[in-house]
């Protein structure tokens, strides 16, 4: 199995006559071409708000199974306390609250 196309992916609207999709695009460069990959078009009146649905979970995906991880891991007799459960959230939710707002 080879990797996935490398993130930041990012969505792009594009604007051609009476359509209108959302293209879901990886910021990388690839050869000769100034331009990412095309992850996937979107159409229809969801377009943009599926594509930016699917930036934000795949950009956000190795962190947020990471904060999981560290959870479920519960190191010690009683596991980690609450505060520690708490911040571990709260970073990785800082994370996304601070890509939402661009």
């Amino acid at each position: 199995m080879t990797e996935h196309t490398k993130t930041p992916w990012i969505a792009n609207d594009q604007h051609s006559g009476l359509d209108t999709r959302w293209r879901v695009e990886s910021e990388h460069e690839h050869g000769v071409v100034n331009y990412g990959w095309i992850i996937c078009n979107c159409y229809g009146p969801d377009a943009e708000s599926n594509a930016k649905f699917i930036v934000r979970a795949c950009n956000h995906h190795a962190e947020l199974v990471a904060a999981l991880k560290r959870i479920a891991s519960g190191e010690g007799y009683y596991g980690a306390q609450a505060a520690e459960y708490k911040q571990i959230a709260r970073d990785v939710l800082s994370k996304l609250e601070v890509d939402d707002a661009k």
